[in-house]
């Protein structure tokens, strides 16, 4: 296959995923709602509380995601002409919300009917950190593929004190070395070691082995 064909459908898949993961953050997402207390009485006689607003009769429905209750008002607050909306986190995970709600209903005359509650899978984001794990790997050889050209002939200099079979495994090895903005490739065969440097951008140091035949190989094709 054409690496330059490779490349540029790889740079595609990124930046169409990228692009469609964006555009559903920024676009679908709900805009962020007012979060209220679930309980308790505010003495100003304005409900402040999902327990005054069930108390009041004003709940239509209450979604609940998570530890996350979405409660739909009976109530519009101008210039809106929609019903207002409010958000309330749950106490506990062992909060019973429907047993919450029947009650605070039934103890009061304000409240005809007792709001419906329904549950709906958390959306905490789970899925872009599902979609990022898949694309990880693709990102990867996109990075190798890239850097390729620039990297392989560096590889090739220090490739000839590599052999096959050493008595020690990790002399198979290229050694990766990233420190103060600088690459350090190392190749070695325990009586003499190669070496050769790159410039790079990255916050972090590290080093990884990486085998030296699989990876020329790769490159190079």
């Amino acid at each position: 296959m054409n690496s330059r064909f490779l490349r540029n459908g790889l740079l595609t898949l990124v930046l169409v995923v990228g692009t469609a993961a964006l555009l559903y953050m920024f676009l679908f997402q709900k805009p962020p709602q007012v979060e209220i207390p679930y309980s308790g009485i505010s003495q100003s006689g304005v409900p402040q509380s999902l327990q005054q607003h069930v108390a009041a009769g004003e709940v239509a429905k209450v979604v609940q995601s998570g530890d996350i209750l979405d409660v739909t008002l009976t109530t519009v607050t101008p210039p809106s002409t929609k019903p207002d909306e409010v958000s309330v986190r749950v106490p506990s995970a062992l909060t019973q919300v429907s047993v919450d709600i029947a009650a605070w209903c039934d103890a009061s005359s304000g409240c005809g009917t007792t709001p419906a509650l329904t549950a709906e899978p958390a959306n905490d984001g789970a899925w872009l950190g599902i979609l990022l794990s898949a694309l990880l790997p693709v990102l990867l050889i996109g990075v190798f593929l890239f850097i390729g050209p620039q990297i392989v002939q560096q590889l090739q200099s220090i490739n000839g004190v590599v052999t096959n079979n050493p008595v020690v495994p990790i002399l198979e090895n290229f050694l990766f070395e990233i420190e103060d903005g600088k690459l350090t490739i190392t190749a070695s065969d325990l009586e003499t070691s190669m070496m050769t440097e790159l410039p790079v951008e990255a916050r972090e140091s590290g080093r990884i082995a990486a085998p030296a035949r699989i990876l020329l190989d790769t490159l190079k094709n």
